[in-house]
């Protein structure tokens, strides 16, 4: 497939699945889904297999380091999820654009989080979007990575909003992580409602995969 035919069939799917979603997230089983995810999500952070190096397998291991994200609209909903993370006691990150390539993640305890819920400006990133002014934390420094995204599929693919911020990040960290092969990787995991897993995400050779995909009614293993 030429790289033109693979960006029209990104940008069918990212329309098609824009619309799914305007329509759903607004929906009473879009509000539920958001708890059952957050239940979901914290569990599985809670074991050993989300945290490597821990030995707990219940309650949150002492400094482990969550990335997340705050939803956009039309996404299922974050903010219990970060809620209970935080109240589980695990450190948590944010991500802020600092320009139209470049992204960063940023530490986020219960204050400014409350903040943020509330829409009250901390900070802006390069986007316009709402961040925190945490001290900044290097992707190496997480355990686990909660990504968005508009379309999954069962390989482990995922389709971005085209901005590519995630893609470009991932891959740094892969050079990174080859250089500290005994610490490993981050997990990259990545979060949605039941209805963006489709049967086939278009995938460049650029596009980073995940290692599973947590969405309100299951979870699915990839790359371990």
């Amino acid at each position: 497939m030429t790289d033109a035919a693979l960006a029209q069939e990104k940008t069918t799917l990212r329309k098609q699945m824009r619309s799914v979603l305007k329509h759903y997230s607004a929906t009473e089983g879009a509000a539920s889904d958001a708890q059952s995810l957050a239940k979901r999500v914290l569990a599985f952070c809670r074991t050993k297999r989300a945290v490597p190096g821990s030995q707990q397998t219940h309650g949150a291991p002492s400094n482990v380091r969550i990335g997340a994200f705050i939803s956009m609209p039309h996404e299922i909903n974050t903010m219990p999820l970060l809620e209970a993370l935080l109240a589980a006691g695990f450190e948590l990150a944010l991500p802020a654009c600092l320009d139209h390539s470049r992204m960063e993640f940023r530490c986020c305890d219960a204050a400014a989080l409350h903040k943020l819920k509330h829409g009250e400006i901390i900070a802006q990133d390069a986007q316009g979007l709402l961040c925190t002014q945490g001290a900044t934390v290097e992707l190496a420094e997480l355990q686990l990575l909660l990504i968005p995204g508009i379309a999954f599929d069962s390989r482990g693919a995922r389709l971005g909003q085209g901005a590519g911020y995630y893609d470009r990040a991932l891959a740094a960290e892969n050079a990174q992580s080859r250089e500290r092969a005994a610490a490993g990787k981050v997990w990259r995991v990545g979060l949605g409602f039941e209805q963006q897993l489709v049967n086939r995400v278009p995938k460049a050779d650029h596009d980073q995969t995940l290692d599973a995909l947590l969405t309100p009614h299951r979870t699915l293993l990839f790359n371990r």
